[in-house]
């Protein structure tokens, strides 16, 4: 079972968000695929002017990758020289990342850092092969915020699959030297929630690729945990229920919330996701059910509460977690 601690505090870096395409594909999206497709922005960019004044500097300023007819260029930032940052803004200078073919720029990503992090040689002329040709990644900067990777299909059309990651960094790997990476990462999407970020919990993700992106991988589904282990497992959150000792009260409720106060322990739900991500979400519901003490109040409303927030996770709608997880199950005894 794959568990990730988050960090020690989340802050949004007040860095320009990166370039993104207006053109999606979301509409035909194959199932179980996550991310978001993007098509060429025409490398368009909020600050056009500094972005050409980057594009003419000397060659040793940038590094260029040649895959086929496409050319994939990174500038990265040159602090100190005013004439390509943004006096007014004040924030740090731009890295870019072009994608050309022709001597035709395609396509633009802009943050504060990006990379080329995998690329392969590809057939030339075989636009077919099931996988990508390069993984790209940009970070905003920040202390916990935030990392996007990209990954470039094979095609005559520059096509894009958008993997925004937030706080999490990807880990690459290979089933067998000519395959696809394989992209495992934490989900961050409990960070904060009922706890500070440092003991956040969040189940592990691994996408693998079809010939239409990225998709969660079935290496993420594994056996059942076995009898003690399940029992450990009711014992660890009866015993940090009791020592809450309640009543639990609603993310948003005006009140005050003993929450808040850092009574509530996170092996609470650490154990719940990391049933649900390893594909039990069945278990973790009978699990819960079957261990909240009866003299602890709140059951109902912690239930309501953890699935809303499993709604953002990104297990959530292509494993049709709405269907498994219910807000109002039947409980077995308590609400």
């Amino acid at each position: 079972m794959m568990r990730r601690l988050l960090g020690v505090a989340l802050i949004l870096a007040a860095v320009m968000a990166p370039a993104h395409a207006q053109d999606t594909d979301a509409q035909t999206k194959a199932p179980g695929v996550v991310g978001e497709m993007e098509t060429g922005n025409g490398c368009a960019v909020e600050e056009p002017s500094l972005f050409e004044k980057r594009r003419a500097m000397a060659p040793e300023t940038y590094s260029r990758l040649v895959i086929d007819d496409l050319t994939l260029t990174v500038y990265p930032a040159k602090f100190g020289d005013e004439s390509i940052e943004d006096p007014a803004d004040g924030s740090p200078p731009l890295e870019y990342l072009t994608f050309e073919r022709d001597g035709k720029c395609l396509h633009v990503i802009a943050d504060a850092m990006v990379f080329i992090v995998w690329a392969r040689p590809r057939i030339l002329g075989n636009y077919a092969e099931p996988a990508p040709i390069a993984i790209l990644s940009t970070f905003s900067g920040g202390a916990h915020c935030c990392t996007s990777l990209y990954a470039l299909y094979p095609g005559k059309e520059l096509k894009l699959q958008l993997l925004s990651l937030g706080n999490a960094e990807a880990e690459l790997s290979q089933d067998w030297a000519g395959g696809a990476p394989l992209l495992s990462f934490g989900d961050d999407r409990f960070a904060y929630w009922n706890s500070s970020y440092a003991g956040s919990p969040g189940g592990g993700v691994t996408l693998a690729w079809s010939e239409d992106g990225y998709r969660l991988s079935d290496q993420m589904k594994g056996d059942a945990p076995n009898e003690a282990a399940l029992a450990q497992m009711k014992t660890d959150i009866a015993t940090a229920l009791e020592a809450f000792g309640g009543p639990y009260v609603a993310i948003g409720d005006p009140g005050d919330r003993p929450q808040t106060k850092g009574e509530l322990d996170p092996i609470i739900w650490a154990n719940l996701l990391d049933l649900i991500y390893s594909g039990h979400s069945d278990l973790a519901a009978k699990l819960f059910d079957e261990s909240w003490p009866q003299d602890v109040k709140g059951k109902r409303v912690f239930w309501k509460d953890f699935l809303k927030q499993m709604e953002s996770t990104w297990i959530w709608e292509p494993w049709n977690l709405k269907d498994e997880l219910d807000p109002e199950m039947a409980f077995k005894e308590g609400e």
